[in-house]
């Protein structure tokens, strides 16, 4: 899935009712990220330009992210070269995905002159140049360096020199000799690639299913399907080159984009098609932004409870050394109680004395150590003092054990959910909520995705099954949106979310009850286990102690089922 050059030719076309209008702004909305505001005849657009190494590509947009307070460098500079000017026109280099974005200015002498802003879209490459009338780099979004490229350098005051040319011939010129002198262990769809000029990987594959070929097929076993392979290139070359756009995405089963074209798109998924390119790119993109900060998110996530389930068994062992050292104080308190009778044996002055224990004669002699600075009396007396800190240590070390403990159980749980829902946003604001740091600070300057509240499943008799994704989701389930007779799950004795099966009336069949604990064994520790135990009873048999975190029940009146979770008959079942 990627920006190629039919749909550079595509955004392009789409952007041209804006030539002979003005550029009124100019934003730097990321690091890589320049958008145009456009105004012509009335009607205002914004043209973005993206050389981010994730999400490259130029296009029009409806969705003008959050601009940052101060202007880069960058920015600055087209704002002092662009404002204002008339947008003369956009021009993509043939077969390229490089796109020139004209406006006409004056120079020094008021003689009109043309300045240059090129859009390269090349991947983690790309860049956004700005032109001097003569040809000069006048600066980059990103500078190159000959410390970079010894064979291109894209810096202040250097001649530009555009990227080499992509290799290949023109579509309409590829015939079937060209195919026959391919590598014959190179699948058709890379030998596309390689022979047709500017044909990026979907082009290929499209070609390919629009001739009835495998894209994967070895070029060797292609036979007398390069006629119609070569016409079906031509073809979708020929709907390219007249502006035969019909923007489309295919979307996997959970609505996720698999591949995105501007023109029909053959294969598996379910076809949605756009009114427009911006419309589509923009939807695309902010899905994959989605998909990329949920798997930063998740990453971040499972560092940290990682790092902190670390740090608590440390701790645990810590704790654990010092109530071991604590168990002194009966012993202490002995030898104090020892000294007091036999005070009367005693000198001053002693270090050390041998006395018989009137506690437990059988026992034979104790040997005490004394401190010979004090008298006898004061020897008993700091001996009772050590053993009441030690008794008073001892106590906060068994509380300390128990916080420990806990924190290490909800931990745990956080750890399983992460693994089985994948959700690390809301992970991170109920981690920091409880103290912790994350390092994320404050909000992202794009406004966050609307989630749904739990995932999802069907049962195949058609009953819902929900599943909470962290504590503050599990909590709301159970105690705020589950009805008294729904069928709450949970696997038994180990972290998992709270699963609640939707009743209609009665007791569900056995079927569901027992696909709703396998979800609850999948979203559970026991995820990859056998003969995983799920408790489950009524709604109403469950309640939140007081005063206990969010997520913490008990219940009662409950059966166990067992089963053995399967991620292929979960995923069957999750709505999209």
């Amino acid at each position: 899935m990627a920006y190629d050059t039919a749909t550079m030719a595509a955004a392009v076309r789409e952007a041209e009712r804006f030539a002979g209008g003005r550029v009124e702004r100019v934003y730097q909305t990321a690091r890589h990220e320049i958008v145009l505001a456009l105004y012509h005849r009335g009607e205002k657009g914004w043209w973005l330009c993206s050389a981010s190494p994730e999400a490259a590509r130029a296009h029009l947009t409806g969705r003008l992210p959050e601009r940052p307070a101060t202007a880069p460098a960058f920015c600055m500079l087209l704002r002092r070269h662009l404002e204002g000017q008339r947008l003369l026109r956009l021009a993509q280099d043939p077969g390229e995905r490089v796109l020139r974005v004209v406006v006409g200015a004056s120079d020094d002498l008021g003689e009109p002159v043309e300045k240059h802003l090129v859009v390269e879209i090349m991947g983690r490459h790309s860049n956004v140049i700005l032109l001097h009338p003569d040809g000069r780099v006048a600066d980059a979004v990103k500078r190159i360096g000959p410390g970079k490229s010894r064979y291109r350098q894209v810096v202040p005051g250097a001649v530009y020199a555009p990227p080499p040319p992509a290799p290949g011939r023109e579509a309409r010129l590829l015939s079937r000799e060209d195919l026959a002198g391919v590598a014959p262990d190179l699948p058709l769809w890379r030998a596309l690639v390689h022979l047709v000029r500017g044909a990026g990987p979907t082009l290929a594959r499209q070609a390919c299913l629009r001739s009835g070929l495998d894209p994967d097929l070895p070029a060797a076993r292609l036979g007398d399907g390069s006629g119609p392979l070569v016409q079906a290139v031509g073809a979708l070359a020929q709907d390219v080159l007249e502006g035969r756009f019909s923007p489309n995405v295919l979307e996997g089963p959970a609505g996720e984009p698999l591949e995105f074209w501007v023109l029909p798109l053959l294969g598996p998924g379910a076809r949605r098609d756009f009114a427009s390119v911006a419309d589509m790119l923009d939807h695309v993109y902010a899905c994959l932004e989605r998909r990329r900060a949920t798997r930063v998110a998740v990453q971040q996530a499972e560092s940290l409870l990682r790092r902190e389930l670390d740090r608590l068994q440390g701790l645990r062992a810590e704790v654990d050394r010092a109530l071991a050292e604590a168990a002194d104080a009966e012993e202490l308190h002995r030898r104090g109680e020892i000294l007091i009778a036999n005070l009367y044996r005693l000198k001053e002055g002693l270090s050390e004395a041998v006395l018989p224990d009137h506690l437990d004669p059988a026992a034979g002699p104790v040997q005490v150590t004394l401190d010979p600075r004090l008298s006898p009396a004061e020897n008993a007396q700091a001996l009772f003092r050590r053993a009441a800190r030690a008794r008073r240590a001892a106590k906060a070390l068994v509380h300390r054990r128990g916080e420990v403990d806990e924190e290490q159980v909800y931990l745990a749980a956080k750890l399983a959910q992460l693994e089985s829902a994948g959700d690390g946003e809301p992970l991170l604001d109920e981690l920091a909520a409880r103290g912790y740091r994350t390092g994320v600070k404050g909000s992202t300057s794009r406004p966050p995705a609307a989630r749904p509240p739990f995932a999802r499943y069907r049962t195949t008799a058609g009953l819902l099954v929900l599943v909470g994704r962290n504590n503050r989701e599990n909590e709301e389930l159970t105690l705020r949106h589950a009805g008294p007779a729904d069928v709450w799950l949970h696997a038994r004795e180990m972290p998992g979310s709270h699963v609640i099966l939707k009743t209609a009336a009665g007791a569900p069949p056995a079927a569901s009850l027992r696909q709703a604990a396998e979800i609850a064994a999948w979203h559970s520790r026991g995820r990859r286990s056998s003969q995983v135990a799920v408790d489950y009873t009524e709604r109403r048999n469950v309640r939140k102690p007081p005063g206990a975190p969010p997520g913490k029940v008990i219940y009662h009146a409950h059966k166990t089922i067992y089963v053995t979770p399967s991620e292929e008959a979960v995923t069957a079942l999750r709505e999209p």
